[in-house]
């Protein structure tokens, strides 16, 4: 399996048939969808469970007692099978040709390189195909993952999944935490 996405949830059942619309129009079908369901009480889990059978693409469901979307994280990193780890929120839509060409990008690096670079981070565009912030710069290349916070608009990509899984979100009964980008890693 060359990708894993994944999609936090909870009480979003108006929402995810986007990202299914989104996954299921993809030219690239080698990627498993995993939805972590944290908690929700608004017929998520009968929804869900009604597209896991219609089996258009392969979807991985968890249920889970409400913890936060770092808990939720976590827990898709120990279901994943992809190489490849991609974050797609239940609010968001994504053209057909996004994980092809996550992957030819990707596909473009030597072997070294790829144990070099953690991921690949893309631009985002709005419903009218209009970049949101600040274009990357013409190299390609970033050095660190906090160069990035030198541009402005949002940014979306992937995370090779055993670079994050030597970075879990930390646990804590009662506190919603978050952990600094990735030390040192690099993005393409």
């Amino acid at each position: 399996m060359k990708f894993t996405i994944f999609t936090p949830t909870y009480n979003r059942k108006n929402l995810i048939y986007n990202v299914y619309e989104s996954l299921l129009a993809q030219s690239y079908k080698n990627f498993e969808w995993i939805i972590i369901d944290d908690g929700s009480t608004d017929g998520t889990d009968e929804y869900v469970q009604r597209l896991i059978k219609e089996d258009k693409i392969y979807i991985k469901y968890h249920l889970k007692k409400n913890g936060g979307p770092h808990t939720a994280h976590n827990k898709a990193l120990d279901l994943a099978q992809g190489d490849l780890f991609l974050r797609f929120d239940s609010d968001d839509r994504c053209v057909p040709e996004t994980l092809a060409t996550f992957l030819k990008y990707w596909d473009e690096l030597s072997p070294e390189e790829k144990q070099e670079f953690s991921g690949i981070s893309c631009l985002c565009m709005d419903r009218d195909g209009n970049i949101v912030g600040d274009r990357y710069p013409e190299n390609k290349f970033i050095a660190t993952i906090s160069d990035l916070k030198n541009f402005k608009g949002e940014k979306w990509g992937f995370h090779r999944t055993d670079v994050l899984r030597k970075f879990p979100f930390p646990v804590f009964e009662g506190r919603i935490l978050l952990r600094k980008p990735l030390c040192g890693t690099k993005f393409v």
